[in-house]
């Protein structure tokens, strides 16, 4: 009975370990195939699905690779424990253990082999991943290179315009650059490094190395070429002209040019006293402001010719006799305009002045006249203030003969101020002043010959009266 039931047990040990080898083939069939050991049919073409992966994807399958594996390794060394097991049982009965063996045999070796393999995946990918970083960082790198480069192409061709302060910042621009590119020393060491390190585990890497050689080699150069920039501009700046006596020049200029802006842009306008003398105010400052300046331009002016008798061969004398010409001719421009401007105020203020002055006088001369017609008419008879006021208005009307001329030139006058004042508030103000003046003096004309010919009547009477009484 003992052997019996032991084959049966032996038979259901059997039974549960080829379940187990089915279930542990049917895992490596299928990790073979995602790893690319077995051919993948697909479309009658055999391609690996790893073939098909991105590096991103086939670094996720790694590591769930890896994942999975842990969790059949203890499935495989139990089927190969057990087979071993199984084996001994089948050789102490007499039974031939070969095809036990020849299974074991086929599932250590693929276990080994897709460990292997997805170790050398591993490294594959983590290869790539290196190179693809390196290939990154070369590229950044070129790219800081191309920045150099292209600066120095640009900084050659305002060299060739030989200005001092150009100079100055080319220098220290070259400098910061230089400090730049060797701070990223220790950056292209290692991207050679570890190339040539790829190169010995991965040839085909060969063209890759090739061009990192280059690029190393072109960034030396770039190095050097920066260098030696530095030290011409370095010997340039001892030739050229003092650092304090360049930017005197460069910030009069800029000031003067400022002045010379606004200026322009603010012209004088026509208005009342007030609002001319407050603009001869400020144009008067103005002219203190640039008078206080004058030692500054002095200066430059004693620096230059100074310059001029120790090098006036220099390389940067061209560009400095620009910009000297430059101020020179800004400062007389200004000088110029705040004389005209200061002098077109006086003028305007003095005609404004002497016009309303005019003016003042003549309506006070009318408001005199006034009393003198508004005088009650004398009686016929009385001869003698009928001839007194006869004579005041005869000479009443010589003084309106006299004062003709200047009614007009005040009338023209103020037409040319209202003018040249435009379409201002101001404008219409003197344009109603004269208007009122103007009818006012008509009216008064008016008044005193009406009141001349009422006297010269009022003096026939009285005489003929006086005839009359006489002759009586």
């Amino acid at each position: 009975q003992g052997g019996p039931k032991k084959r049966r047990l032996d038979t259901w040990r059997m039974q549960e370990w080829y379940d187990n080898y089915e279930s542990v083939g049917l895992w490596l069939d299928r990790a073979e195939s995602t790893m690319g050991i077995a051919a993948y049919e697909s479309s009658g073409n055999d391609i690996s699905p790893w073939d098909t992966l991105s590096l991103d994807d086939q670094q996720i399958l790694i590591e769930e690779t890896e994942t999975d594996f842990r969790m059949q390794k203890m499935k495989v060394e139990k089927l190969l424990s057990q087979g071993h097991q199984i084996t001994k049982n089948l050789e102490s009965i007499g039974e031939n253990p070969k095809k036990i063996k020849k299974i074991m045999y086929e599932v250590e070796c693929r276990w080994k082999k897709l460990v292997t393999s997805v170790e050398n995946q591993k490294h594959s990918v983590q290869l790539q991943v290196d190179i693809d970083r390196l290939r990154c960082e070369k590229d950044a790198l070129e790219l800081i290179l191309n920045s150099h480069c292209r600066w120095m192409e640009t900084t050659q061709r305002s060299l060739a315009d030989k200005k001092p302060d150009e100079s100055r910042r080319m220098a220290e621009q070259c400098k910061l650059r230089l400090t730049s590119l060797q701070a990223q020393e220790e950056k292209i060491e290692r991207l050679k490094k570890e190339t040539d390190e790829a190169k010995k585990k991965f040839p085909s890497l060969m063209s890759f190395a090739l061009e990192v050689e280059q690029f190393c080699k072109e960034w030396n150069i770039m190095s050097r070429r920066l260098s030696e920039m530095e030290r011409s501009l370095n010997h340039t700046m001892l030739q050229a002209p003092p650092a304090t006596f360049m930017e005197a020049v460069k910030s009069l200029d800029t000031w003067v040019v400022d002045v010379y802006q606004a200026l322009i842009s603010e012209q004088i306008f026509l208005g009342s006293i007030d609002e001319m003398e407050d603009q001869l105010k400020k144009l008067q400052e103005l002219q203190n402001t640039i008078d206080e300046e004058k030692p500054n331009l002095d200066y430059v002016r004693n620096t230059n010719q100074q310059l001029q008798k120790s090098d006036s061969s220099g390389p940067w004398m061209s560009d400095l006799s620009q910009k000297l010409q430059h101020l020179e001719t800004t400062w007389a421009e200004v000088c110029k305009l705040i004389r005209v401007m200061i002098e077109q105020l006086q003028k305007y203020i003095t005609d404004l002045r002497q016009i309303q002055n005019e003016i003042s006088n003549l309506m006070d001369w009318m408001q005199d006249v006034d009393k003198f017609l508004s005088a009650e008419e004398v009686a016929e008879g009385d001869l003698y203030v009928i001839e007194a006021q006869l004579e005041q208005s005869n000479a009443l009307q010589d003084d309106i003969t006299v004062l003709r001329p200047n009614v007009e030139r005040i009338e023209k006058e103020g037409a040319k101020l209202a003018e040249c004042a435009g379409e201002t508030p101001f404008a219409s103000n003197i344009k109603k002043e004269i208007v009122t003046m103007k009818s006012r003096w008509e009216e008064v004309i008016e008044r005193v010959n009406v009141k001349n010919q009422n006297l010269r009547d009022a003096m026939q009477g009285s005489q003929h009266l006086s005839e009359v009484i006489s002759e009586m």
